[in-house]
């Protein structure tokens, strides 16, 4: 008698090509194997990167677990300064590109962190996220990912320095999220902009506690370069779970091409291996 193994969540592998269960197809939105990468294409997935973009084959890739038992405290770690974070940002355009919603400021004001006496100015931030039962933020903590990631860019020449905040899903609201999810009708599709109506600070979206983990690492998106600062805060913030379906309402592609398929969920690149690396924390954890 013959037996037959029957995998329904697992893509079968033959002669070199993948062929995806109906779980898989579920998931997968067509239009984005058409771009350079995406988070879910078959072809241009993650597990594709290193080889459409060499660069993300590289030793120092990022996002990575940071496990707390293994962090370094260093007493001479500089405080993470952050200067014009408090000023209201009264022009800013917020943009769906498409794989994330990205934040630019139009309001003349500078913007920037501080590390090691060398600034680094704000250029955007970004927001990786998943459902409360599939989280989407990039980082780990001992294992854990939490619902949604910000990303905080800044630059000073060719170097970039990154600000990471995670936030967990919870049933009450977080205020600071309020100028921001209610603008996201408004760019429901792919490369619609609009304006945000209510000024809000910088600030608002850090936790109190700037304590942070660091560690050199990557962009987390291609091409990957390297030799990014990440500063990673250690507190976990709140994003109520009603605001949260703001985000999971969007899609990844223009209206014409809209299906189920192709909402913007789980845009986070899978853990990095540390090869070596320290994270360094900036107090006792």
């Amino acid at each position: 008698m013959k037996i037959f193994l029957f995998f329904p969540f697992l893509p079968l592998i033959i002669s070199g090509q993948f062929f995806y269960t109906k779980k898989h197809k579920e998931r997968y939105c067509a239009r984005e194997d058409q771009r350079s990468w995406s988070y879910h294409g078959y072809t241009n997935g993650p597990t594709n990167w290193p080889r459409l973009f060499p660069t993300c084959a590289g030793n120092m890739q990022s996002p990575v677990d940071i496990r707390t038992y293994k962090v370094k405290v260093d007493a001479e770690l500089s405080d993470l300064r952050f200067e014009g974070y408090d000023t209201p940002v009264t022009n800013a355009l917020v943009t769906n590109n498409g794989g994330t919603v990205r934040i630019t400021f139009e309001d003349q004001v500078r913007r920037f962190i501080s590390i090691d006496n060398k600034e680094y100015v704000f250029q955007q931030f970004h927001f990786h996220w998943g459902t409360a039962r599939n989280p989407g933020a990039e980082h780990a903590i001992n294992g854990v990912r939490e619902t949604v990631e910000i990303h905080f860019v800044h630059s000073n020449g060719n170097s970039t320095a990154v600000v990471g905040t995670l936030y967990k899903v919870d049933s009450e609201n977080n205020p600071a999220f309020w100028p921001i999810v209610k603008v996201l009708p408004d760019i429901k599709y792919k490369d619609l902009s609009a304006r945000i109506k209510t000024p809000f600070t910088l600030s608002s979206l850090l936790p109190e506690n700037r304590n942070f983990y660091r560690y050199v690492g990557s962009l987390t998106t291609p091409n990957c370069q390297e030799n990014v600062i990440w500063s990673v805060m250690q507190d976990i913030q709140n994003i109520g779970y009603k605001q949260l379906q703001y985000f999971l309402k969007l899609y990844s592609v223009e209206e014409q091409y809209k299906s189920r398929e192709c909402h913007i969920t789980g845009n986070y690149r899978p853990l990095q291996r540390l090869n070596g690396r320290i994270i360094y924390g900036s107090t006792h954890i």
